[in-house]
C-alpha cells in the first residue's frame, strides 16, 4: 500500500487483513497519535512539543521515539514521517508482526526490539488470543495452549538498546492491558519522556482496574492530560519551562 503523508511517499507491507487496515486507517488517515487540538483552544501542547522537536534536532541531537506495541509498522511510520529526524525503537511480541515489522521500518531510523515492556526485564507469557491486534502478555503463566514464553524488558533497558544515541522524546504504548504491570511501579525513566501515548485497556478487561497503575504514574509525576479518540496524552510541564514561546 503506498500512502502520501506530509509530502512523503510511504509503503507500507500489509497482510491485507481487517487487523492491518484497521491500524493503518487509524495511523494516517484519523492521525491518532496527533496531539489533539482543542476545539475552542489554541493546541499548545502540539506548538510546544514542535518547538521541543525543533530544538533537540538544531542542538545537534536526536528524537528518541518507542512504540512499544509496533504491530506491523503503521505507528512508526507515520512518527518518522511526522518527525523525520527521530529514531524509532519499535518493541514487538507477536512473531507473525514482526516478518512485517521488519519490512516496513527495513532502511529506516528504527531498531526492532521482539519482546514486550513491562516494568522489569523478565520472561513474559504471550497469549495469541487470534487478532494481531490484540495479543496479550502476561506476567504468570497462563493455562492456554495458545501461550508461549517471551522476553520482557523495562524502559530503561529498551532505551540502552537503542543503536543511535537520542534523547527521549514521544513513548506510544498499546500493550493490550499489559500497562496494569507495566506501571506496577513508578517509572521515573518513563517520565523522561516529554509525551507518553497510551491507548487504556479497560474497556477490554473490565473490572481490574487495568490503567489505574499508569495514572498513579502520570498524578504522581504530575504531568498534563490530554485525551483524543483511543488515546492518553499524558505531557511533562517540564517542555513549558525548558521552551519559551
Amino acid at each position: 500500500m503506498i500512502i502520501k503523508h506530509r509530502g512523503n511517499i510511504i509503503n507500507i507491507y500489509h497482510r491485507k487483513t481487517h487487523d492491518d487496515l484497521l491500524g493503518i486507517w487509524q495511523c494516517f488517515k484519523l492521525s491518532q497519535y496527533e496531539l489533539p487540538k482543542p476545539i475552542l483552544c489554541e493546541p499548545y501542547h502540539r506548538n510546544y512539543i514542535d518547538k521541543l522537536y525543533n530544538k533537540i534536532v538544531s542542538d545537534g541531537d536526536t528524537p528518541l521515539i518507542i512504540d512499544c506495541g509496533a504491530n506491523i509498522g503503521a505507528g512508526s511510520l507515520w512518527f518518522l514521517s511526522r518527525y523525520p529526524k527521530a529514531h524509532i525503537v519499535a518493541v514487538e511480541p507477536n512473531p507473525s508482526n514482526i516478518k512485517l515489522l521488519k519490512k516496513n521500518l527495513h532502511n529506516k531510523s528504527a531498531d526492532i526490539i521482539e519482546g514486550a515492556v513491562v516494568r522489569d526485564d523478565q520472561i513474559l507469557t504471550f497469549v495469541d488470543t487470534g487478532s494481531t491486534l490484540a495479543n496479550q502478555v502476561a506476567d504468570d503463566q497462563n493455562k492456554n495452549p495458545n501461550t508461549y514464553r517471551v522476553a520482557g524488558y523495562s524502559i530503561k533497558s529498551i532505551v540502552e538498546k537503542s543503536t543511535k544515541k537520542s534523547v527521549p522524546f514521544i513513548l506510544k504504548i498499546d500493550i493490550e492491558g499489559a500497562e496494569k504491570i507495566m506501571f506496577d511501579n513508578i517509572e521515573y525513566d518513563t517520565n523522561k519522556f516529554s509525551v507518553v501515548i497510551l491507548e487504556p485497556h479497560d474497556f477490554m478487561i473490565p473490572g481490574k482496574a487495568i490503567s489505574a497503575n499508569f495514572f498513579k504514574f502520570h498524578s504522581k509525576m504530575e504531568r498534563d492530560f490530554l485525551f483524543w479518540e483511543e488515546n492518553i496524552f499524558s505531557i511533562n510541564t517540564n517542555i513549558f519551562k525548558d521552551i519559551r514561546s
